[in-house]
């Protein structure tokens, strides 16, 4: 219903998207913390991880909302809602696409230092259905660098497809890195 639905209207896509965001972070968050018994002032924050489209969803939580999300795992996602909605632009496509408000974020934005303090990994391979993720991926790489936003950023190899076989592989490396 919001970015795999391209022949659907893009206004209603793009409010399905926020609806569905505000799903996760107003409802399903504070829901967590409740069945976790978990005091967000004392804990450290949660991980955000997904592949593909969930990959997508994974950076776009972590980006909009730092205050929640301290860490972060993406694989092989699409980082920019242009490849989904084409010429159609407005307020909510903008704000749920990460290459775009990263790239207007201003150096001294209150969360450019929780991004700074937080731990990121992208990973995506470059092998069969990889090459649109690999282009995005570079894009949000190169804005994450110009804003001092520290990221592992690691390309697998041309055999690394765009499947759960290997989003299961590198789920299993990079936790040890951030867990």
């Amino acid at each position: 219903e919001t970015w795999s639905n391209q022949a659907g209207d893009p206004r209603e896509r793009s409010q399905q998207q926020e609806r569905w965001f505000h799903y996760i972070i107003d409802e399903l968050v504070p829901r967590i913390y409740e069945l976790c018994q978990y005091d967000q002032k004392e804990e450290k924050g949660m991980l955000a991880t997904g592949c593909s489209m969930g990959g997508f969803h994974a950076a776009n939580a972590f980006f909009r909302r730092p205050d929640i999300f301290d860490a972060l795992l993406a694989q092989s996602g699409i980082f920019e809602a242009e490849f989904f909605f084409h010429d159609y632009h407005d307020e909510l496509t903008a704000i749920n696409s990460p290459v775009d408000y990263l790239m207007n974020l201003a150096p001294d934005h209150p969360n450019m230092e929780r991004y700074k303090n937080s731990e990121i990994i992208f990973s995506c391979g470059r092998g069969a259905w990889e090459q649109d993720m690999e282009s995005s991926l570079n894009k949000l790489a190169d804005i994450m660098n110009e804003k001092g936003i520290e990221a592992w950023v690691d390309f697998w190899g041309y055999d690394v497809a765009h499947d759960w076989y290997w989003w299961k592989k590198q789920i299993i490396y990079f936790l040890q890195f951030i867990l």
